[in-house]
Order: C-alpha cells, then structure tokens, then sequence
C-alpha cells in the first residue's frame, strides 16, 4: 500500500498518497492508503474527469510536472508512481 501515514514508505510514494488524499477530501471523502495497483478512475480511487483536472494541478504543484501534462495518461496508482520514478532516474 502506498500510504501518506506510512513512516517507511518511500517520500515519492507518501507525496503521491498525499496529493490522492487531498483530491479525495475534496470530494468529501476520506482515504489516506492506495495500492499500486488501484485504478484512479471506477472500481478504485473513483476520480472522475474533474477529479482528474485537480490531480493533475495538485501533481504539477508539488512535484513541478505531472504525467496529464506530459500527455501520459495513468490508468492505475503505480501509473503515476513510475512517471515519477523515471522522470528521478532521467
């Protein structure tokens, strides 16, 4: 689980929780832990289209990119997890 409250989570992986968390509270929902492997839209996180503008605003805020701007487009967690990952290694 990726999760904001994990103390050994790796930072990448505790910043993204956290931007997914405040997109969350926005919406009125709570949630601080995510899976790899969660989808962002239905049957997971549950982001729609709005949801998707704000992650990518929250994304480019505290990382200074974001993959939607980068024109790719994450399907899952572990979507946004290795667009961050590469952009460290590069």
């Amino acid at each position: 689980m990726v999760g904001a409250e994990r103390g050994n989570a790796p930072p990448l992986h505790g910043r993204v929780a956290a931007v997914l968390s405040e997109v969350l509270r926005i919406k009125g929902e709570e949630r601080t832990a995510f899976a790899s492997d969660d989808p962002l839209y239905e049957g997971g996180v549950g982001m729609d289209s709005l949801d998707a503008a704000t992650f990518s605003v929250l994304l480019e805020r505290e990382f200074g990119s974001d993959p939607y701007r980068a024109k790719v487009f994450p399907r899952t967690v572990g979507d946004v997890l290795a667009f961050f990952e590469a952009r460290e290694e590069g």
